[in-house]
This record gives C-alpha cells, structure tokens and sequence, in this order.
C-alpha cells in the first residue's frame, strides 16, 4: 500500500505517524509528523488545501489549519493538522436573505405619485412649483388626472408625465442620480440583503421548510462563500418549529436544525473534488457484521446498553400564548403524564394584524354665501356692497377637502376650480373707496362627495408560526431503539479508510448472542495508518445523551419566539409593524404633506381575542384594551406627567405595602418618588 499526500508519496516528503480521524457533527482530522530540520520549509503551507490518498484512491481532503514546530536535545520535528470541510463550515457565519424597502429620495411621510416613489422635497418645500406641478398635470389630463379610473393605460401615461415634469422643471443643483430614482423603470418596492441574523426553518414568503431545504441553503451558501463542500443528501420531511439565531456558523445551523432529528449522522465522502456532505438517519444507516475471532484481530471491544436512554414515547405541546394549540404524541395516544415519557412544551408565534388611521377634514362647497368667497379670497374680506354672479363649479362636488388624508388606493378628491364674478368697493390706502364691477374670480380646490372621515385599513400582518406536524415521531424514532456506548480496536496490516465512517450500525458475531443485533452505530473512527490500528467509537449521536435530552426539553421551554420573523419576509424597518404614509389630496389649500392622527397595532390570538395598542400621535395618549366582554382598558398619557425641569421616567418598581397587617411587596407601574411640590401638615 502506498499513501500520497498531493500526490507526492509520504515517505519521499519525511512524513510519518499519519493518523487520520473521522467524526459526526465535527471536523474531519489529518495530522502527521514531518522528521527532520524544525525550521525548514514545509511543502504544505497553513490554509493549504491537502488531499491524502491510498493507493491512488482518495480517502481524505482538508485544510492546513495548525503547524507546529518543536526541538528536544534527540528530536526535531514539525506536526501538522489537516482539517476537513466541516472545518470550514465551523468557521462560516450563516447570513440569510430577508427583505428591506427599497431606500428613495425625500422618503419622510410626502405624499406618494402613481408610480409609488415619493415627490422630491424640492417640489413638496416649493409652494409655487407645487402648483405648477398639479397644474401643468391638469392641463395635460383633464381636472381628474389624480384617479386613475381611466385603466392601465392612463395609469401609465400619467406616470411617464409625472416623471418628465419632474425632470423637466429640475432646479439647479438637484443631483440628478437621485431624480433617477423615480424613474418608473428603476423603482423596486422592495431589495434583498444578507443579515447574520437568521430564521431557521422559514423561506422567504414565510412559508415552513423542511430541515433538508434549511441545510441545502446553509450549504450553498458556505460553498459561495468559498468553503469546499456541496450537499448530497440530507433528512427531508422533517419541518421544525421557526428558530431565530443571530450570528451562528453554518456548523451551528445545522447542527441546530438536527436537533429535531437527534439520530442524524454526518459524514463527507471525499472521492469527489469538493468533498460531499451526507447526513444520514439511523432507519438509512448501512449494517456491517463483524466477526469476532475470525481473521481480525480485535485487541479491544467495550460495548455497553443505554437502556437508560430508551423512553415510552414523545409528547409536544405546541401553545400560542395561554392557549392549547396541539398536542403531537409518538406513538400515538403517549401519555405526558406517565414516567419515562419525554415531554416538550413548544411556543408558537401568533399572528399579527397592522392597522393605519387615516383622517380627512371637510368644508362645505357654497358659492351662493359671500362669506365663503371671503374665505377663499382675502381681498374681499373688506370688500363694501359684494356681490355674486355667475359663480359656477365644476360637476357636482359640494364638499372639499381641507386637510388630512386618504388611504392609498382611495382617491377621494379631484382638482377643480371654482368662477365667478363679483363687484365690491374697497378703500385704498388714502381711504379713497374704489368700487370694481363683475371682476372673474377663480378658487382652486380639491372637490370631493365623500362624507367619510375616518378610516383604518390594514396594512399589512403575519400569518401565525405553522404548527410542526409528525416532530414527535422523528425525536421517538432516536430515543425508542436500544442504543450502545462502546470502542472496539481492530488491528490489521494496515488501516483502510474506505471500510468504515461515521453512522454505520455494527453488529457483532461470535460473542454474546444480543450482541449479533446491537446495531451500535458509530459515531467516530480514527485510522493509525503506519500501525494498522483502527479504533471505532460507537454510541448514540451528539443530541441523544442523557444530557441532550434534558438540554433539548429545556431548549424548547427557553425557546423564544422570533421578532424577526415578520421582519424578515415583510420588509420592515425600525417600525416594527406601525404603518406609515398615506395619499394626501392634491389641493393647494390644505397641508401638502401626509400626516397619521393615530398609530395602531393589532395581535389577534387563536381565540379570537384582540389586543390592540393605539398611540394618538396629537395627545402622546396610548391606550391598551382587549375585545373581551369586559372592556378592560389602560390610558397612559405623557402630558399628564406635567411640565418638569427633569426628564421623567415610569418604570415597573418594586414597593413596599401592608396587606391585612403583613408586610409584603409588589411591583407597580411609577415613577423615582420625589419631594411633593405641595406637602401637608
């Protein structure tokens, strides 16, 4: 047998002690010794890609990740550590996809065009450009150019022609790349960007994954990010409840995600270039019988039951809040409240519901009152002897609008003007009285037939976390068959690597008759290739231990839902969940920018109970009721706090009371006490 390292053999290179080590949920091992000068050169330098062969087959492939050099008075030699892929996907933060809103000029609450981007703030502070932008669109497209009730084809003729306004009346010194970003043919609602903090188990829609497609992305994207691995398999089927973690390596991810099938085995086959990840469950594991006494050498064999690892069954119980959503049993009717069952309690995200409140102020459209032309044109306000004629408006509009907003998709108002002409006398300066015969008047205003003032539409929500189906059965599946801690060294010629990896079951003849079914799995094997020494280190995985299975069941009641999630697919900011903007009306008598009179957050539980969180943004009031019979309701308002030269801060604080006598404590909702500013006596 010949073994080469890059092709180069072994021996020629002065190497010796080659010990190779395979693991499950672990990196892969090479090392080695180099005899001779410490301070020479090595053929292989750190970070150096290694592959091993046996007789021309390889059996491994790695990284140079440790070299260390040492002397003693009878020895010089260099030993050097050779890891596998699993190295590098230890050394990978896993960072996913999620979504953001597209970052736009001027994005502060302006009103919004057809094509969605925001007015520059160069148009919105300019009252006189503002005009002549809603009157150059009118003159192009009629008084009601704001709807678009004319179809796709208006809709975008009006787009294109709010967008050459835009470039055409550009002022100087407005930077034309961010103009560029309303051009309709570059604007994108939302963009994608990679965050180390990710959700396991979620796709981007906010759809459930199985833990095969999960560990496929995590793959592929160490493998983008340069580490030598691709997937050839993986447990699929297996869809895990959502689980946030921020800042973990791939490793950790995945290893994470086989939590939920603790029988899972990891192992690399490195006869392709670059090496293929496997991850195989117990039920799928090849057997290998091995002969005791006949013709193999076994200088050592411990092999011990774990029947304290065997359990009755697996209950999960999946809750939203306070209730019971359901409860998941292997085998089916696994009762929680018998001994040796394990036990799990899971919490699921609800779902969530975003509300916007949305106002708009009315004035009456009268052209017969001389006080309403007064209104409308100062100059009459002092004007003698006034009167109307041939007031004319058009269509039938006889509100409009003065102020507020409407919803998006609610184009409640269209621009319009109002005629008429009147004779007045005024008094210039000199008190001399002028009096002024049938003078045309105009009034640009927004008409409107709405009556409605409020509304609160919906802005967007979450759907509720997917309850897991069959995950009781896949945990049961590890724990229900009879498992074995042992090592067995065999001792051959030489070593072949190609005979045994990690996951094999085992099965033993020619000792004890139980023995020729243990189908003890291995979990680990090292290759001493100048001896012939192989040592085979079986039991159960990494995640079924006694110890795992009581940090699991903990991992699962600690298990804290994901904020994230919601975020990730929805494209939020900052916000978290409070909707923004709205359509004002184009009017050039009311406020030209959008407002909100009240945020609103809504969470709805399976029960059907509401939970809504109002903050009104003219009084800092907020106010936090349920839709239960009881009409419970809490107000908090800031202005009462008062007017304090300090800031000052309401936090839970915990006080001392006396309650029938005893002494006890109690956590209230206050503020620092402080001296009274009016004490009594």
């Amino acid at each position: 047998m010949t073994w080469t390292l890059n092709g180069t053999l072994a021996s020629a290179l002065g190497v010796s002690d080659l010990l190779l080590e395979k693991h499950n949920q672990a990196a892969d091992l090479l090392t080695f010794r180099v005899t001779g000068d410490y301070v020479a050169d090595l053929p292989f330098a750190a970070r150096a890609a290694v592959t091993l062969a046996r007789d021309g087959a390889v059996v491994f492939r790695g990284t140079v990740t440790r070299i260390a050099r040492a002397a003693a008075p009878n020895d010089e030699a260099i030993e050097v550590t050779v890891s596998g892929p699993w190295w590098q996907l230890e050394n990978t933060i896993f960072m996913q996809r999620r979504k953001i809103r597209q970052a736009k000029p001027g994005d502060s609450g302006v009103p919004d065009y057809l094509g969605g981007a925001p007015l520059p703030d160069w148009l919105i502070g300019s009252f006189d450009l503002l005009n002549k932008f809603y009157s150059d669109l009118a003159r192009q497209f009629g008084n009601g150019w704001s709807n678009t009730d004319e179809g796709d084809v208006e809709y975008a003729a009006i787009n294109a022609a709010i967008y050459n306004w835009l470039v055409a009346n550009n002022p100087t010194g407005v930077d034309p790349a961010q103009l560029a970003l309303l051009s309709p043919a570059t604007l994108e609602e939302f963009i994608e960007e990679f965050t180390p903090r990710a959700v396991l188990g979620q796709q981007l829609d906010n759809t459930a994954i199985d833990t095969a497609t999960q560990i496929a992305e995590i793959v592929g994207y160490a493998a983008a990010a340069g580490a030598p691995v691709v997937l050839g398999g993986a447990p699929g089927g297996v869809f895990p409840p959502f689980t946030e973690v921020n800042c973990v390596t791939c490793a950790q991810a995945i290893t994470t995600l086989l939590r939920w099938t603790p029988d899972a085995v990891t192992w690399f086959d490195y006869a392709a270039d670059p090496p293929v990840l496997r991850i195989d469950r117990r039920a799928a594991s090849p057997v290998t019988t091995l002969a005791l006494h006949d013709g193999v050498q076994v200088s050592g064999n411990r092999l011990i039951p774990r029947h304290d690892l065997l359990r009755d069954g697996v209950v999960i119980i999946y809750t939203r809040g306070h209730d019971l959503v359901a409860v998941d049993s292997a085998p089916a009717g696994a009762n929680p409240q018998q001994v040796n069952v394990a036990v799990m309690c899971i919490e699921l995200a609800s779902g969530s519901s975003f509300f916007a409140n949305y106002h708009v102020d009315y004035a009456p459209i009268n052209i017969d009152s001389l006080d309403w032309w007064k209104s409308k044109i100062p100059k009459l306000a002092d004007a003698k002897d006034l009167k109307i004629s041939d007031a004319q408006k058009p269509g039938t509009f006889n509100r409009e609008v003065v102020g507020g907003s409407f919803p998006p998709g609610i184009n409640g108002a269209r621009t319009g003007t109002i005629t008429c002409k009147a004779t007045y006398s005024l008094k210039n300066d000199e008190g001399a009285e002028t009096k002024y015969e049938n003078v045309p008047l105009t009034v640009t205003l927004n008409g409107t037939n709405f009556v409605q003032e409020d509304w609160t539409i919906q802005t967007g929500g979450t759907a509720p976390e997917p309850v897991p189906q069959g995950l009781a059965a896949e945990l049961w599946a590890g724990l229900v068959e009879l498992q074995h801690d042992g090592t067995i060294t065999l001792s051959e010629e030489e070593a072949n690597p190609g005979a045994w990896r990690p996951g094999q079951l085992l099965n033993l003849t020619g000792g004890r008759a139980e023995w020729a079914g243990a189908r003890a799995q291995l979990q680990s094997v090292s290759f001493a290739l100048a001896s012939g020494q192989t040592t085979l280190t079986l039991g159960p995985g990494p995640l079924l231990r006694v110890e795992d299975l009581v940090e699991l069941v903990r991992a699962a009641r600690q298990r804290a839902l994901s904020s994230f999630a919601s975020l990730r697919v929805g494209g939020g900011g900052g916000g978290g969940g409070v909707s923004t903007g709205g359509k004002t009306a184009n009017t050039a008598n009311s406020d030209s920018e959008a407002f909100i009179t009240r945020r609103v957050m809504v969470a709805k539980d399976d029960a059907g109970v509401t939970t809504k969180l109002t903050q009104d943004v003219g009084t800092g009031e907020l106010t936090l009721e349920e839709n239960t019979a009881y009409g419970h309701k809490v107000t908090i308002k800031l202005a009462d706090l008062g007017e304090d030269a300090e800031p000052i801060e309401v936090k839970l604080r915990e006080v001392n009371i006396c309650e029938d006598g005893v002494q006890k404590s109690a956590y209230v909702l206050m503020s620092e006490p402080k001296q009274s500013r009016s004490p009594t006596g």
